[in-house]
């Protein structure tokens, strides 16, 4: 006698998008999580801080530090979090499937190396952009609350929103991470070794920063410029109030172009009126400040943040193609 059993098991044509989220999750589960514990524990702490500071406590101490002094910390910390995408989520994605040979099996399956790295771009790069940009939310949330306290206790712009603290914006932010993400996926991919593509994305990324911030950004729009007579301040106290960009500035001859600092007048003087004398005399009339007004903020960060799109966008187009053909045995 014989009894007839039938098959349970189900057979798949591919690899769901669940599959790539429990695949995704599994392998970077630790960096994850470290690094959102990090980022909620750092933005609550920031939160907190924006919803309890008052005008006289500006300069108190809280966990041993002012608050101006605490707001510093955290702000600087904007320059991390991109940096830390970068290096440690998206270095070592596809450098490590090779090294480890997890590659053989993964895309040994019903997984296409294509659509795995389409997976962890979406699965692993959409929720660290997001997440970079919640918290630089909360840094952003404690400086405007400062800047208010201060507008109304000092009367002055604490935190420049168009200079010292441009780049703590989540939209600013979200185009950083998004550009340090693809970057070190591209590199994984070409490389194909975890410690070269650490290296070299941490590089890469510190360069195209400082080249956009130090060289570019600066000229993404002609500058105005404030010209001032000779008085009591000096070539550096522009006198130009808000949130403003500034460019540089020097001294002026009378009709407001740059002259060099006269070298006859280096030397000490007895009063300030044989100074301004000497001045005179080498045709320096003044000072002048180019500056970016205000209303030029909004456009500016949009520009800077299309640049990184499609940095971003050409480095995994390179990245996909790399993975894509890829051997699968």
């Amino acid at each position: 006698m014989t009894t007839a059993t039938a098959s349970t098991s189900t057979t798949r044509s591919r690899v769901g998008w669940g599959d790539l989220l429990w695949l995704t999750w599994r392998q970077h589960r630790w960096v994850v999580s470290v690094t959102t514990a990090l980022l909620v524990l750092g933005c609550a702490i920031t939160l907190y801080l924006a919803t309890t500071v008052e005008a006289p406590a500006i300069d108190a101490e809280l966990f041993g530090m002012g608050y101006h002094g605490l707001a510093q910390f955290a702000a600087g910390s904007h320059w991390l979090v991109g940096v830390l995408v970068a290096v440690f989520w998206a270095a070592p994605v596809v450098s490590r499937e090779f090294e480890q040979r997890t590659h053989l099996v993964v895309w040994g399956q019903n997984l296409t190396p294509g659509r795995w790295a389409l997976g962890k771009i979406v699965l692993l790069g959409a929720p660290a952009v997001l997440l970079v940009a919640a918290y630089t939310q909360c840094l952003r949330t404690l400086l405007i609350s400062l800047n208010e306290v201060a507008a109304a206790d000092r009367t002055h712009v604490m935190y420049n929103l168009f200079d010292q603290a441009y780049e703590i914006s989540p939209l600013v932010q979200a185009g950083y991470t998004a550009f340090g993400f693809a970057l070190g996926f591209a590199v994984s991919a070409l490389s194909r070794n975890t410690i070269v593509s650490m290296a070299v994305t941490l590089i890469g990324y510190g360069v195209v920063r400082m080249l956009v911030t130090l060289l570019w950004r600066p000229n993404f729009a002609t500058p105005l410029r404030h010209s001032q007579p000779r008085g009591e301040i000096g070539p550096y106290d522009q006198g130009i109030e808000g949130h403003v960009m500034y460019v540089g500035g020097g001294w002026a001859d009378t009709k407001g172009n740059e002259v060099d600092f006269p070298h006859a007048c280096s030397r000490s003087f007895d009063t300030k009126e044989a100074m301004d004398k000497c001045l005179a005399d080498n045709g320096v009339a003044g000072y002048f400040t180019d500056y970016h007004p205000a209303d030029r903020r909004i456009p500016f960060q949009l520009f800077e943040t299309g640049i990184y799109v499609v940095l971003t966008a050409a480095l995994l187009l390179l990245a996909y193609r790399l993975v894509k053909r890829s051997h699968r045995l």
